[in-house]
């Protein structure tokens, strides 16, 4: 995931939203013929704002122009095209792009959850044995099995700035470089013994 924004500053606010839509469909389109796999593009935020001068004292202050903000979200499960993205959005005219963050899709988080599930339950049944054997038991039945927890990391979400001088020309893509996402799960066991 990815945060790209444009902003942009004019006189009126019809030039202000027509320069902003213009720039934010360049970098749409851009970003689009990339073809990373699984990409989602959403808008995130549209912001319309009066900038005010306060140099005069004693005087209210004067609108002098108008600023828009366009924020979209870029989602790719292909994260060796994320940087090719960044350099597209930036070279097509995104003035900012505001973190960059790693998470699971949906089918991956369960497929992680269940199998931190069955090394938890795997490593009770190892420890159960261990102390069976060590006291000249057996290990006669599972009595009760609760799962106390699974837990993985909110979405990695890093800050990062990057603004855009200018349009176009050419933006070297920046290597990313993906977070290593770990996930727990615990069980308790009862067991019951024999001799």
């Amino acid at each position: 995931v990815v945060d790209v924004s444009i902003i942009t500053e004019k006189p009126t606010t019809e030039e202000a939203v027509n320069e902003n839509t213009s720039i934010f469909n360049k970098v749409k389109r851009s970003i689009e013929k990339i073809n990373a796999a699984n990409l989602k593009i959403e808008t995130t935020n549209f912001n319309l704002s009066p900038l005010y001068d306060y140099s005069v004292q004693n005087k209210p202050p004067k609108i002098y122009a108008y600023q828009v903000t366009s924020t979209i979200e870029v989602r790719t499960t292909d994260l060796e095209k994320m940087g090719e993205i960044i350099a597209s959005a930036i070279e097509s005219g995104a003035t900012n792009i505001s973190s960059i963050g790693f998470d699971l899709t949906e089918s991956l988080k369960q497929k992680a959850v269940n199998d931190a599930l069955a090394a938890a339950i795997n490593d009770a049944s190892a420890k159960a044995k261990t102390i069976a054997d060590s006291m000249g038991l057996t290990i006669d039945r599972v009595y009760a099995i609760n799962e106390s927890g699974t837990s993985f990391p909110e979405p990695f979400r890093a800050a990062m700035k990057a603004a855009s001088e200018g349009m176009g020309g050419d933006v070297s893509a920046p290597e990313i470089l993906p977070q290593e996402i770990e996930i727990s799960a615990s069980v308790n066991i009862v067991y019951l013994f024999t001799e």
